[in-house]
Formats: C-alpha cells, sequence, structure tokens
C-alpha cells in the first residue's frame, strides 16, 4: 500500500515541475507566481474542510507546512531570493518540529 503513495507522490513532483516549467515558459514569472497564488487557494480550502469534519490536528499540520509556501510565495511576488529561501529552510523546520510532535500525538492517541 505505501509503495503505491510513493510512486503517486513521485508523479505528482514529476508533473508539477513539467507544468510549472511550462507555465514558466509560457507566461513568464507572473504565471508561476499565479500557480503558486491557486495552489495556496487550494490549501486553504483543505484546511476549512479538514476544520468542518473536525479533524483538527491534520488541519494544524497542513496550516504548519503552509506557512513557509506563503512566506516563499510572497519572497517570489517581492522578487527576494533570501526569503525565497527563508521559506525553503522554514519548511525542512517545521518539517522537524511537526514530525515529532506528531508522533507524540499519534502515540498519546493510542
Amino acid at each position: 500500500m505505501k509503495r503505491r503513495y510513493t510512486g503517486l507522490g513521485v508523479c505528482g513532483v514529476f508533473l508539477a515541475m513539467a507544468f510549472s516549467k511550462f507555465i514558466r515558459v509560457d507566461y513568464g514569472v507572473n504565471g508561476q507566481l499565479a500557480v503558486m497564488i491557486g495552489s495556496l487557494f487550494i490549501i486553504l480550502i483543505a484546511i476549512l474542510y479538514l476544520i468542518l469534519t473536525k479533524k483538527y490536528f491534520g488541519a494544524f499540520c497542513i496550516f504548519c507546512f503552509t506557512m513557509p509556501l506563503i512566506v516563499g510565495t510572497v519572497g517570489m511576488y517581492l522578487e527576494n531570493l533570501y526569503l525565497v529561501f527563508g521559506g525553503i529552510a522554514l519548511f525542512f523546520i517545521v518539517g522537524a518540529i511537526v514530525i515529532k510532535v506528531g508522533t507524540k500525538y499519534v502515540q498519546n492517541r493510542k
């Protein structure tokens, strides 16, 4: 079961890279920014759905991973490379924190 989802994730990454390249060639940097804003909007809808279905921990985790994406999007909009790299670094920092908190939450839940 895990292998199927891993392959799906890898396909999603390569599809997103190809789509991003297509958007960049045809529409430039502003097209990529529009795609980033669209993805943020979809993520926020997913967070609202999780909150409405009372899956608060999942919504919290997705929200934590969305914050670096927002920082990176603002960095792209302002054309500030420091913000973009800060968003990438923040993503890894938040990932480590969520993994630590998530394992404790799952262990206490059982």
